[in-house]
């Protein structure tokens, strides 16, 4: 009996001893998991910058306690205490970090909408302010990381370049013999992003000018890629630059070039940096909401909208497009049951088709169809004042984007407020 008593007693130390150990051995790997993650977030990842950069929205109307400001004189609010991982709209105001848009914001494409702070109005660029400007390498234009061809002409019928020094971190091939269209295509069919950074590629066809590679072009002469320094998940990250150059090294193989010269890491993050501040100066949400009697259903909300020639976009969400398919605003069910919310990207929406003056009567027939009215954030009516104003600041914020290579709905801007 003793002897049992000794080994059972045996077997209890040695299991305490194992539970011991196991739990060391966790500590041990959760620590140094999240000594990678705090390095990572040191690098520069999308998700530490949005959290530690959020900023407040300006806002339409008068009104007291900070939160509104009159439309005469529209000012951005104190900035919010941001919570890890929050997603926050862009807004115009002071250079800094640009935090991506919630999904209820970015009507380049469907996504699940989450609910949305109240609809705001940019603060405008004074007359005496500098506008942004684009950071352009100082690299010689031989190099291979920077190529001045970037705003040659497309060819008739092709689709035209992509890539722009100001934009893109450019690298380019030079093929020791000229490869079929073919070989190029399958070589790049997989090469899509880098991080949250989309990848371009170009040829050149023997005409001396880039295009986007077709099976029906003849040999290819030279070849280039190029990856997205900025967008609105922020700029260009060292992980996300090293994910870059690795691919480049292996597409340099692939197509018979001998790998690739990729610029050196640091300027190019710093170009990233700077292009980034420059686009958060420039980067603006608009919104209107309509306070409706009664809660809309999805049907209703679908009937209300086709009536009024907008399109469905996928999740509850519908838009109204320009002739050549620009999405200038979207409709979808506002944050509360009672409630719509009309939403213009400014840099995203081509300026001569007027998407402002279009959204206020979209939002006006609608708050008549539905026995609502059009309100903004401090639930004030819309004035025609108000209205007028949100117009003139606009203007300013067009002139602004043009001024700065950027102009609204264009395919430089469609790439970098994205």
């Amino acid at each position: 009996m003793d002897t049992l008593w000794a080994s059972l007693i045996g077997l209890f130390v040695i299991a305490i001893a194992v539970v011991l150990a196991f739990n060391l051995l966790q500590g041990r790997q959760t620590r140094l998991r999240d000594a990678f993650r705090e390095k990572l977030a040191g690098a520069g990842t999308p998700a530490a910058r949005v959290s530690a950069a959020s900023r407040a929205e300006p806002t339409v109307g008068g009104g007291t306690g900070g939160s509104t400001s009159s439309a005469s004189s529209v000012a951005p609010a104190s900035p919010p205490a941001a919570t890890p991982g929050q997603r926050v709209e862009p807004t115009l105001g002071p250079s800094g970090p640009r935090p991506a848009p919630s999904a209820a914001t970015a009507p380049s494409e469907p996504r699940a909408t989450t609910p949305r702070a109240a609809p705001s109005v940019p603060e405008p660029i004074r007359d005496d302010e500098a506008v942004p400007t684009l950071w352009h390498a100082s690299a010689d234009a031989d190099e291979p990381g920077f190529d001045d061809d970037a705003a040659t002409p497309a060819l008739d019928g092709v689709a035209g370049p992509i890539l722009d020094p100001r934009l893109d971190c450019v690298v380019v091939f030079g093929l020791g013999a000229p490869i079929a269209p073919e070989r190029l295509l399958g070589a790049v069919s997989t090469l899509r992003r880098a991080g949250s950074k989309p990848i371009a590629v170009e040829a050149d066809a023997g005409d001396g000018r880039w295009s986007v590679p077709q099976a029906s072009f003849g040999a290819v002469r030279r070849a280039r890629a190029g990856v997205l320094l900025a967008n609105r998940h922020g700029p260009l990250n060292a992980m996300e630059f090293s994910e870059f150059a690795n691919a480049m090294q292996a597409l340099g193989r692939s197509i018979g070039a001998g790998g690739a010269i990729v610029p050196d890491m640091a300027p190019v993050l710093d170009h990233a940096r700077q292009l980034d501040e420059a686009c958060a100066q420039l980067d603006a949400v608009i919104g209107l909401n309509i306070e409706t009697p009664t809660a809309l259903s999805p049907g209703e909300l679908a009937a209300l909208a086709g009536g009024l020639g907008l399109q469905e976009r996928g999740n509850t969400r519908f838009a109204a497009l320009g002739e050549e398919g620009e999405i200038l605003f979207s409709l979808a069910l506002g944050e509360r049951a009672e409630q719509l919310t009309l939403l213009l990207d400014v840099p995203r929406a081509p300026e001569h088709l007027e998407p402002w003056q279009r959204m206020v009567e979209v939002a006006r027939a609608c708050a008549e169809r539905t026995g609502g009215q059009v309100v903004d954030d401090a639930n004030r009516p819309l004035t025609d004042a108000a209205a007028a104003e949100v117009e003139r600041q606009l203007a300013m914020r067009y002139r602004t984007l043009h001024e700065a290579g950027l102009d609204a709905g264009s395919p430089a801007a469609l790439r970098v407020f994205n």
